[in-house]
């Protein structure tokens, strides 16, 4: 009889249960989203039950990951708007963008496409064209409207569209046309130097969007009746972008001061906009935006390390005047190789690396947050649901390109140059060897060469040096009386080496002080040439009667050099100077066709300085 009966029952069912569970997760996982489905939005089931409860959808990403949040950006309002109601999409863009983003998906209009195509990453471009792909299969009442509602961060952008407001069949009042005139031609400048891909972008040519639209707004707010009677009906618009640029410079202030505002002041200035476009448009409403503005409760502290945070999500939520109150459905993403360095979500990292163990490579899935109780404890202040990502972060940062970076990379140069100069190594202990050797070779060995340097691109690691240099050779004859020779040696060889190195001055292309390090191959050869005085006399075992004795002795070495390189630059000439200490890291004897265990010891090891000039050439 089975004396233990209940536990063996209470084991089986522990045993199903975890299968059970294991299986929900693998499920769950497994049904992931095609991002690369064109015609539905397929991946989304867990979203049916719920989704018409809610009015506004906020889902929160990290921008870096370009390509797998833009697709997923199109395959969620294919969803919602099918399924929820969604006719408008909110963008983390200023006013500007939104229009131009929005014009192109009403109208189709190529011109419009190919300016999205330079203003905008090539991920987010291909996801316009399928979007305006679905626009054109909706009856025109159905169809999806964006609307940008940050402020107008992207000066470049915000310029553009300012510009095409700007008729061309008519002249400004002369109050208005150095402005208008201005703004045309740093438009054009842009187009062809910054976003034309056959000009590469040069930070010290570029000029000032930000200070151009700056003039222009002065300009327009002490002329405003000349800009209505030359835009026409395009004055609303025109005025709308300006006054967004107006706000973003409030903005600017609170950053540049490092101040806490600049955090409220913003999201103050969404929820704002937000409310204007809700009060003024049909249909719900969704929006992608980063995770730091979809948290739906006020955070004491969330990933962004702000303190008592309301973010636009929280706004939304808790405005009594819009009474959306459980209204707002918020999915955070969640990514493979993200970092989470805040305590709260810190403290899950390991869980959440075990959840993605069971996403497949390169795929996006909707998580059901409330069936995992870890997860879920720690974020349902955060989020109603949340996507894996297992794809990859995307090299580009998908920010607007700075207007005045402040690391910016210097261009690339190739210099050539002859080299010229000398190194101290002890030969004592060769010229001890050699006896009655009344003109010893000297210390210090006169070198020359050629060098090929790359500077430029990186501000901090930006030089290789490939040198090779050959040491002037020294000749010595002497006798030795005992033996009765006579003796002819030449010592000559020569050092290579490859240095990298950090410029200090590399704001300054007019100067390089560069310190480094290098690794190279040195090898000096000692020829001697033996003749017997007397022709009567056998060499030895190695000559015959009256021939002389030729020996060849070699001291390779493997060596690390630190040195000190300072070049002038003018215009494609340079010229500079090379310093610094080589140590000796290989055997320091001579070698005959063996090591010569017993011969003297030569260590290619001490001081040397160099002289160099020569020509540069940018990189194109």
């Amino acid at each position: 009889m089975d004396q233990y009966p209940r536990i063996k029952s209470l084991f089986a069912l522990i045993c199903l249960l975890s299968f059970q569970t294991v299986s929900f997760a693998q499920k769950q996982i497994s049904d992931t989203i095609h991002l690369n489905n064109s015609e539905t939005a397929t991946g989304f089931n867990k979203l049916n039950e719920v989704v018409g409860n809610y009015r506004v959808f906020i889902t929160g990403e990290n921008h870096t990951y370009l390509e797998s949040n833009s697709k997923l950006w199109v395959q969620q309002i294919k969803y919602l708007h099918k399924n929820a109601g969604v006719r408008n999409v909110m963008i983390e863009y200023g006013y500007a963008s939104g229009w131009l983003i929005n014009e192109y998906l009403q109208t189709g209009d190529s011109a419009l496409l190919a300016i999205l195509k330079d203003y905008s990453f090539s991920q987010y471009a291909d996801a316009y064209v399928r979007l305006r792909k679905f626009n054109e299969s909706l009856d025109p009442a159905e169809r999806i409207s964006v609307v940008g509602i940050d402020l107008e961060r992207g000066v470049y952008s915000a310029s553009k569209v300012l510009s095409l407001q700007l008729p061309n069949d008519r002249e400004p009042h002369d109050s208005i046309a150095l402005d208008v005139e201005s703004l045309r031609s740093l438009v054009s400048y842009n187009d062809n130097e910054i976003f034309d891909e056959e000009h590469e972008y040069n930070y010290y040519n570029s000029y000032s969007a930000r200070n151009t639209l700056d003039r222009v707004l002065q300009n327009f707010n002490a002329n405003k009746q000349h800009y209505k009677n030359y835009l026409g009906d395009r004055f609303e618009l025109f005025e709308r972008i300006l006054n967004g640029f107006s706000d973003m410079k409030k903005w600017r202030e609170y950053e540049a001061d490092n101040s806490t505002h600049q955090f409220v002041f913003r999201e103050k200035y969404m929820f704002d906009r937000f409310r204007e476009e809700f009060k003024s448009r049909n249909g719900n409403f969704f929006g992608q935006f980063g995770r730091c503005h979809s948290a739906k409760s006020t955070q004491e502290q969330n990933s962004c390390n702000w303190y008592h945070f309301k973010s636009l999500a929280n706004r939304i939520e808790e405005s009594p005047e819009l009474n959306l109150r459980k209204k707002v459905m918020t999915l955070g993403i969640l990514y493979k190789s993200d970092q989470y360095d805040d305590e709260v979500w810190g403290e899950m990292e390991d869980h959440i690396d075990s959840v993605f163990k069971l996403m497949p490579k390169n795929r996006v899935a909707l998580y059901d947050l409330p069936q995992d109780t870890s997860l879920f404890s720690k974020m349902k202040d955060y989020f109603d649901f949340v996507f894996l990502n297992s794809s990859k972060p995307d090299s580009q940062y998908p920010y607007n390109v700075p207007e005045e970076p402040e690391d910016p990379k210097t261009e690339s140069r190739n210099k050539i140059m002859l080299s010229a100069g000398t190194m101290n190594i002890d030969l004592e202990d060769l010229n001890n060897a050699l006896s009655n050797f009344t003109n010893p070779f000297e210390d210090q060995l006169f070198m020359f060469g050629a060098e090929i340097v790359t500077t430029g691109g990186d501000p901090v690691f930006i030089k290789s040096n490939l040198s090779v240099l050959g040491i002037l050779a020294q000749e010595r004859e002497f006798s030795n009386t005992v033996n009765m020779r006579d003796y002819k040696a030449r010592l000559s060889g020569f050092f290579m080496n490859n240095f990298t190195a950090f410029n200090l001055t590399n704001k300054q292309p007019a100067f390089d002080f560069m310190p480094g390090f290098g690794i190279g191959y040195s090898r000096l050869k000692l020829n001697v040439l033996e003749t017997d005085q007397d022709p009567d006399i056998p060499m030895g075992d190695e000559g015959f009667i009256g021939e002389s004795k030729y020996s060849e002795y070699t001291n390779p070495a493997i060596t690390f050099t630190l040195n000190l390189e300072m070049d002038v630059n003018i215009k494609s000439f340079t010229f500079g100077a090379t310093g610094g200490y080589q140590f000796d890291l290989s055997k320091k004897r001579w070698i005959a066709e063996e090591l010569m265990d017993m011969g003297p010891e030569t260590s290619i090891q001490g001081w040397f300085a160099q002289f160099h000039l020569g020509f540069n050439f940018k990189d194109k």
